[in-house]
């Protein structure tokens, strides 16, 4: 059995097209060491897969949950659709076995490196898109995120760290929390966002991740964390 049969095997999706498969699993460090590669690598079905994705993520909150509020609906998509959530899931069905890397990539440790794992099930989705339409790739979509739903069911919503900040600093009299990206690092394809936040002129906190909104959320988790214990250092003073 080809690595293609196993991946459709895996995911439960027959491609009619086996070339759009292969794109998707095929990262930009494999093109970039084989020049004249004829397929392209996944960043455009990255693309499509994460806006789709999203789509039929709120559209079945929407269905599906009416007693959640708009902010409500907003944090479950937004843990859904995340780079943890979608590495998570790659790792549970061994895609990473199956991505195509450069030697560099593949060195480095790539594959199990989270973004590689997040975005390639990202691309799974942007090619199940083009190949079976809306209607088979939704049923895909659902199929692959049908544990993290049960996961997020069981532990109830997310903590949403920036608002808790944000309401721990006015609540003490403080401006309102201020978030600066601090560093960039890695290339276009594996970007890592350094955040801190600040409250006045302090530094509460700093935090990592795929995407600025992750660092941000990580910063705010460490600098509520710092407030409290600021907080009780005064009361106690």
């Amino acid at each position: 059995m080809s690595d293609l049969d196993r991946v459709q095997k895996i995911i439960h999706f027959t491609f009619r097209n086996q070339t759009l498969l292969e794109e998707a699993l095929l990262h930009t460090s494999y093109v970039n060491e084989n020049t004249g590669y004829p397929i392209p690598h996944n960043e455009r079905l990255e693309f499509l897969g994460d806006a789709f994705l999203g789509f039929v993520v709120a559209r079945r909150l929407h269905a599906l949950t009416p007693s959640l509020s708009e902010g409500q609906m907003t944090q479950v998509r937004a843990a859904l659709v995340c780079m943890d959530t979608l590495a998570r899931i790659a790792q549970s069905l061994g895609l990473g076995e199956f991505l195509i890397l450069g030697k560099g990539e593949e060195k480095s440790g790539g594959r199990q490196r989270e973004s590689n794992l997040g975005r390639v099930v990202e691309a799974i989705i942007g090619a199940a898109v083009i190949d079976g339409g809306v209607t088979r790739a939704t049923g895909m979509v659902d199929r692959l995120l049908r544990r993290e739903w049960r996961r997020l069911l069981h532990k109830g919503l997310p903590p949403d760290y920036k608002s808790q900040f944000q309401a721990q600093a006015q609540g003490q009299g403080s401006p309102p929390p201020r978030y600066r990206v601090v560093e960039v690092t890695g290339p276009a394809h594996h970007r890592r966002y350094t955040v801190e936040v600040r409250v006045g002129d302090q530094v509460y906190g700093k935090g990592e991740g795929m995407r600025k909104k992750d660092a941000e959320a990580a910063a705010a988790r460490q600098g509520i964390s710092k407030f409290r214990r600021k907080s009780r250092s005064v009361k106690q003073n």
